[in-house]
Order: C-alpha cells, then sequence, then structure tokens
C-alpha cells in the first residue's frame, strides 16, 4: 500500500497544469463604433493592430463586438493583426471572419521567438453579410506570436472583419525542482521494493 501512495504521488507531480483554450471575443472592447482600434487584451491575450485601419464595431458581431476595417473600393486594402502571450507559446485553432459582399482572401503567420513555424493563405467564399469559422491547418504548431491578414477586393465601400480567435496555452510541465524530487522518490521507492523482496526471500530460508 505504501509503495501504491508514493508511486500516486510521483505521477500527480508529473503532471502539469492542462492546456486552457480560450476564445478572443473582444466582449470587452471598449470605443465607439467607427473608433479606430488601437489594441485589446483578453485572457492574458494582447491584440494589436499592425496596420492603423481596423475599427471598432460594437453593434455587430458573433455577437457584438468586432473589429473591421472598410475597402473603400478599387485595388486592393488589406489589415493585420497581432496576438501574443506575453512570450508564453500557444496554439491556434481558428476564427471567424466576416465580409458584407465579397469574397475573404486571408493569411495566418505563426512565428515561435521570432522564427517562423508557419504561414497559410486561403480565400472564404462570400458569407453575405454573416460569418464563417476559418480553421488553422496548423492547430497543434506552438508559437509565441501570431498574425492575422484579411483583404479585401470590393470596388466600392465594404466592411470586413473578424471575431472570436481561438488561441491554446501550452500544457505547463514540471520545473526543474520538481523533477529532481520525482527523480529521487522513483530512486527510494526501488530501494524500497529491493529491500522488501530481500526480507521475503530471507523468510523463506528461515
Amino acid at each position: 500500500m505504501a509503495d501504491r501512495i508514493l508511486l500516486a504521488a510521483l505521477v500527480c507531480g508529473l503532471s502539469g497544469t492542462p492546456a486552457l483554450a480560450t476564445t478572443i471575443d473582444f466582449n470587452g472592447l471598449g470605443g465607439a463604433s467607427g473608433s479606430a482600434f488601437t489594441g485589446y487584451s483578453e485572457a492574458g491575450y494582447l491584440v494589436t493592430p499592425q496596420t492603423s485601419n481596423w475599427l471598432v464595431g460594437q453593434g455587430f458581431g458573433d455577437p457584438p463586438p468586432y473589429i473591421y476595417f472598410n475597402t473603400p473600393g478599387g485595388p486592393t486594402t488589406s489589415a493585420t493583426i497581432a496576438i501574443t502571450d506575453g512570450g508564453s507559446a500557444f496554439t491556434f485553432s481558428g476564427l471567424d471572419v466576416y465580409s458584407s459582399i465579397t469574397q475573404i482572401p486571408w493569411t495566418f503567420t505563426g512565428l515561435m521567438n521570432g522564427q517562423q513555424v508557419f504561414t497559410i493563405s486561403g480565400t472564404e467564399p462570400n458569407t453575405f453579410g454573416n460569418f464563417a469559422e476559418v480553421l488553422n491547418a496548423f492547430d497543434t504548431d506552438l508559437i509565441t506570436t501570431l498574425e492575422i491578414t484579411l483583404s479585401s477586393t470590393a470596388p466600392f465601400e465594404n466592411p470586413s472583419g473578424l471575431d472570436n480567435i481561438v488561441v491554446t496555452q501550452a500544457a505547463s510541465v514540471p520545473e526543474a525542482p520538481s523533477i529532481g524530487v520525482i527523480a529521487t522518490g522513483l530512486v527510494v521507492l526501488a530501494l524500497a521494493r529491493r529491500r522488501n523482496r530481500r526480507r521475503q526471500v530471507k523468510s523463506l530460508l528461515f
């Protein structure tokens, strides 16, 4: 029984903090509709505009609010945001995108400490004024920075935007001192079992 208790304690020590999924839904986004989007923080994640054309949308979203940009009409307009978690690693599963009347070209780029881990591009068909979910094919790759770029090629003014970015913190592992304690415990457990075997053999002989 003592061996089982010790073994259970060691197993508990080996388990780190489980991965925690978060949906960045902009629920706490401030600012009036149509005002400049200057940044947003939720559950430790920081959403930072990389282009100056992002706007706050308080009256629309999935559910409201959301962030968007306008295409004045003519040449392709793009907008980029970056997402970080204070330097901690995370994964990116997907998000919801929106356009009033056009297709939505998108690009996801994941970086680990400044080094590119993945980049993937595609085009979401016309959503006819609705939100559509776009998934990341590299959703198990750990990154420290995520860059999301949306584009629009509308021939006249058209809003495009995003909502509900799904990210997951990397599961933590035991710190170095904990690993040392666990290793010591395993040695103690092995010695205890060897001692019990010797006692059993001695009792059989005598």
